[in-house]
């Protein structure tokens, strides 16, 4: 009976200590892992061990083990509470001392199979239903276009028709190159788990798809880049207000009615902005009686971006690479939004996406060192400009 009084003096103890300690301590930080090992080594050892073992024993379990007294509690543990105590105290005999204290016999767990990767923003334009034109092959490659065509005439007997014949033209890409190089040691590339050049190739083609969806909607047309839509001659423009404004039902109306006006309707009608600018448009409130100043939403609440598109009936998409600072009389705080038939955006692209290492290029033979580099040759260009509107001043604040 004194044994129990004094194993439950002792877990009191314990607990008391650790509550009292600040949780930034090295002890308190040691108990905690240690008793979490415990108690994740007993769940793993099957129900029965692990309906015996209670969350009280497990703390107790790790402060005898860090002042060294659990020896004098074994004949108040089971079989099988002592088996998971001892499985236990060996992983932690004394991981908070190093070399000779016990540090040298504690292996450290390394996830390379949950590998975190840098966060990103999202693809969209391909997503929006852009046409993809790859595999070509000469340059510059020329698409056919009607201009204008025939026009119909009245006319009385004998009397001469005036001709009215069709013109055309043509879409023209030719390619602008892409390219990454990046660099790593030999001995990374031998020592590294997950292995580096995986990760720097999927690294570097998602940069690379992300820079072409970028440019697709915001290149400069100049230092090699494509040109992007918002600098399309011919594209329909859209302004809210002489300040801005917030995105609203009426402004979607009034974009679509824009390319419905210029017959340039498709079947891949979409919109793109930033997160910011979507979600002032989900926070519209119409007021519902004079005087009103909440009102209900005009788009229900906590909607994914799906279920808005379906009901919208119009594909809704984000990305973070769009500006949200962009400036309309007094206002700091606009963004851009993209409306269209998004299959009238032609993406040109010669070969294939090509990214290469190598240990002799560069200054990588010197070095010791491993170059890996990616290539694509891209273009960007628009079969009908009235397929698209552009809106530069849409608020996110």
């Amino acid at each position: 009976m004194s044994d129990t009084l004094a194993l439950q003096r002792k877990i009191h103890s314990g607990i008391e200590s650790m509550l009292v300690k600040q949780r930034a301590t090295d002890d308190r930080i040691d108990t905690l892992e240690s008793a979490a090992r415990i108690r994740k080594i007993a769940g793993a050892s099957g129900a029965d061990e692990a309906e015996t073992f209670s969350l009280a024993k497990a703390i107790a379990i790790a402060v005898f083990t860090k002042d060294g007294t659990i020896g004098q509690h074994k004949s108040l543990m089971t079989s099988k509470e002592m088996k998971v105590i001892q499985e236990a105290t060996q992983k932690s005999m004394d991981t908070s001392t190093g070399g000779a204290g016990g540090g040298f016999v504690v292996p450290i767990e390394y996830l390379g199979t949950s590998f975190i990767e840098v966060l990103r923003a999202n693809s969209v334009v391909m997503r929006a239903g852009a046409t993809l034109m790859d595999k070509l092959t000469g340059t510059p490659v020329q698409v056919p276009k009607q201009l204008t065509s025939a026009s119909v005439q009245w006319v009385g007997q004998n009397a001469t028709i005036t001709a009215s014949d069709p013109s055309f033209g043509n879409v023209q890409l030719t390619p602008k190159t892409m390219a990454i190089r990046a660099q790593y040691s030999n001995l990374l590339g031998i020592l590294s788990n997950p292995t580096i050049e995986a990760v720097m190739r999927r690294d570097l083609a998602k940069v690379a798809a992300l820079e072409l969806d970028r440019v697709c909607l915001r290149g400069s047309g100049s230092s090699n880049q494509p040109l992007g839509l918002n600098g399309v001659s011919g594209i329909g423009t859209y302004a809210i207000g002489t300040n801005g404004g917030n995105l609203s039902i009426d402004d979607l109306y009034a974009l679509i009615g824009t390319i419905e006006d210029a017959n340039a309707m498709g079947s891949r009608l979409a919109l793109i902005t930033s997160p910011k600018g979507l979600r002032k448009l989900k926070k519209q409130r119409i007021a519902q009686y004079s005087g009103d100043t909440g009102g209900s939403y005009a788009v229900q609440p906590l909607l994914t971006d799906d279920a808005l598109s379906k009901a919208l009936g119009l594909t809704c998409l984000t990305t973070t690479q769009l500006p949200v600072t962009l400036t309309k009389g007094s206002s700091t705080d606009c963004t851009e939004v993209y409306v269209g038939n998004w299959e009238e955006l032609l993406i040109g692209q010669w070969g294939s996406v090509e990214i290469l290492a190598t240990n002799i290029g560069g200054n990588a033979w010197a070095q010791n060192a491993i170059e890996v580099r990616l290539i694509q040759n891209v273009d960007v260009q628009v079969r009908h400009p009235a397929s698209f509107v552009y809106c530069a001043d849409a608020r996110t604040l």
